[in-house]
């Protein structure tokens, strides 16, 4: 009896905290939340704190699976893609859309420039083919002592939604 209901109230723990990241809807404010509690987190924890940035079941998993953080570093190298981990520790420097628009580069630039701020760019959306509108907010982390720019995207928002909501945040667009 002891261990059914020990189950069962393992079983609505792990339910209910899945639940939580996961039901988040994506939007421009959710992005930008998650964005700098990544930020205020790993000026805490430091690299350690990468594998929450990773955990496919933690906080950094967001907007019904869609939302995701990533980190490259100021030289264009990919640290952290928790949903593409084959991009890990490849430069990402020279990638550029089909307009050849380089928003690695533009995103080091803003946070560089900026602090933080939003890019938008095209890129593959996944289950499609061809390239979207995308939007990613970024900023710059200082992890270890060091300057990473952190950050996460989201399709379908237009740079004029983008403006009217967050209307002083800096945009770099294509």
């Amino acid at each position: 009896m002891v261990r059914k209901v020990l189950l069962c109230v393992v079983c609505a723990v792990l339910f209910f905290s899945l639940s939580r990241c996961w039901a988040e809807e994506m939007s421009m404010t959710l992005v930008k939340q998650k964005v700098n509690d990544a930020v205020s987190m790993l000026a805490a924890e430091g690299k350690s704190g990468f594998a929450k940035i990773k955990d496919p079941d933690g906080e950094f998993r967001f907007g019904n699976g869609q939302g995701y953080i990533w980190i490259h570093d100021l030289d264009g190298m990919m640290i952290v893609h928790p949903t593409q981990p084959h991009l890990e520790n490849t430069m990402t420097i020279g990638l550029q859309d089909s307009r050849g628009f380089q928003f690695i580069v533009a995103m080091n630039k803003l946070v560089m420039e900026k602090n933080e701020g939003w890019v938008a760019y095209l890129w593959p959306k996944p289950g499609k083919t061809g390239e979207y509108s995308k939007i990613a907010f970024v900023k710059k982390a200082m992890i270890d002592g060091k300057p990473y720019v952190v950050g996460c995207g989201m399709y379908d928002v237009g740079v004029v939604d983008l403006k009217q909501q967050f209307p002083n945040d800096p945009l770099v667009k294509y």
